[in-house]
C-alpha cells in the first residue's frame, strides 16, 4: 500500500511551505519543500518496531528556519566548502559570498538548503524543483534543478538532476543526520561504519582538503571492513582533533557500499551511489545535546573541486547536465 499526504506547514517569502509524506508500508518518509528537508525517515527494527531514524525538528518550520545545521537538507549548488569563497572557470575569476569563515559552504548564506522549492506528487515519488538563476549566491548559469524522493520497497531512492546555460560548478547532496538506534537521547558512538575507501582526503585547519590524499591503511580512517565510531570519536589522531574530535571527512571511493550497523535496534542502512566521493560527518560541530547524535553520510564529488585540478570536475554544462543517484536502504540484521 502506498499513500502520499500533504500538509501546509507556514509561509516563507510569500510561498506555502508544505509537509508530504511518503509510506510504501515498508519505510516512511517525510519531507517540506523549504529545502527539500526529509524531517523523518521511520524504519523498523528487528522487532518490527518503527522509529524515526534521522534528526530533525519534525514539522517545525521555524527551527528549520533559523536554527538548523542542515538537517536533512538538499544543499548546493555546491556541497562542501570551496576556499576563499571564490573559483576561476574559463578565465573569469568568480567571488562567492562566504559563510564559513573565509569559505562557502554548501552553497552559500542562501543556497538550495534556505530556498522554498516547488513540490508535485507522482504515483510513489514526490519530486521537488527549482530554477537558480544565473548569480544567485555568486555562480554563473541559470539551473534548472530537481531532485526526485522514490521509495522502492526497503529503499529511499533520490535522485539529482540539473540542466544549465552555462558551465558551472555543481554537486549536490541530502545532509540527513542518521541516528539508527531511533532513540533521540542515544549517541552514535555504537554504530558501525563501513566505507569502501582506500583513500582519505587530508584537511587543514579551515575543514579544507589540502589536496593530498591519506593511505588509510593502519589509521582510524580505515574503514574497508568496519569500524565502530567511538573508536574515531575518542581517538588522539591529528585529524579527528582537528575537526573537533571527530570524522568530518572526504573518502574517495571504490566500488562496494556503505553500511551503518546499530546492533541493539538491529538496524542496517546500506548506500550506494553514483557520485566518487562519501563526506563522513559525525556530528562533532553540532551544538550540547546534540552533538554526536547523528551520523552525516554526505555523497557527492570532492569537496573544493573547483579550486583542485587533481580532483574530478565538479563542472556541468549545457552538453554535460548533472545527474546522480542516491539509494538508501533499510534492513534489520
Amino acid at each position: 500500500m502506498k499513500t502520499i499526504q500533504k500538509q501546509k506547514i507556514g509561509v516563507i517569502d510569500g510561498k506555502e511551505v508544505f509537509q508530504f509524506t511518503l509510506d510504501n508500508g515498508q519505510i516512511k518518509v517525510s519531507a517540506i519543500n523549504y529545502g527539500g528537508v526529509i524531517t523523518e525517515i521511520s524504519a523498523p527494527n528487528r522487532d518490527g518496531v518503527y522509529e524515526n531514524v534521522v534528526l530533525g525538528y519534525g514539522g517545525n518550520l521555524n527551527k528549520y528556519e533559523t536554527d538548523s545545521p542542515y538537517f536533512g537538507a538538499i544543499v548546493g549548488r555546491c556541497a562542501g566548502r570551496i576556499s576563499n569563497a571564490s573559483f576561476e572557470l574559463d578565465g573569469k575569476k568568480y567571488d562567492l559570498p562566504a559563510n564559513d569563515g573565509k569559505s562557502q559552504m554548501h552553497g552559500g548564506p542562501k543556497g538550495f538548503s534556505k530556498v522554498v522549492w516547488d513540490g508535485d506528487v507522482m504515483e510513489d515519488s514526490l519530486i521537488f524543483s527549482y530554477f537558480s538563476k544565473a548569480g544567485e549566491m555568486g555562480y554563473p548559469g541559470n539551473a534548472n534543478v530537481s531532485v526526485c524522493y522514490r521509495l522502492l520497497k526497503n529503499k529511499l531512492i533520490i535522485e539529482y538532476k540539473a540542466t544549465v546555460d552555462e558551465r558551472t560548478p555543481m554537486t549536490m547532496t541530502n545532509h540527513s543526520y542518521f541516528n539508527l538506534s531511533g532513540i533521540a537521547n542515544e549517541t552514535v558512538h555504537n554504530h558501525k561504519l563501513t566505507v569502501p575507501s582506500k583513500y582519505v582526503l587530508e584537511l587543514n585547519e579551515a575543514s579544507l582538503p589540502t589536496g593530498k590524499k591519506l593511505n588509510v591503511e593502519g589509521t582510524i580512517f580505515d574503514l574497508q571492513k568496519g569500524r565502530y565510531l567511538k573508536e574515531a570519536l575518542n581517538s588522539k589522531d591529528k585529524q579527528i582533533q582537528l575537526a573537533e574530535q571527530g570524522y568530518d571527512h572526504p573518502f574517495e571511493l571504490e566500488k562496494g557500499v556503505i553500511q551503518l550497523e546499530e546492533e541493539k535496534s538491529g538496524r542496517m542502512l546500506t548506500i550506494e551511489t553514483t557520485e566518487p566521493a562519501v563526506i563522513v560527518y559525525s556530528g562533532s560541530h553540532l551544538a550540547d545535546g546534540q552533538r554526536y547524535h547523528g551520523i552525516c553520510l554526505e555523497t557527492q564529488g570532492f569537496p573544493d573541486a573547483v579550486n583542485h585540478n587533481e580532483f574530478p570536475s565538479c563542472i556541468v554544462s549545457p552538453e554535460k547536465p548533472y545527474v546522480s543517484t542516491t539509494i538508501y536502504r533499510f534492513d534489520t540484521f
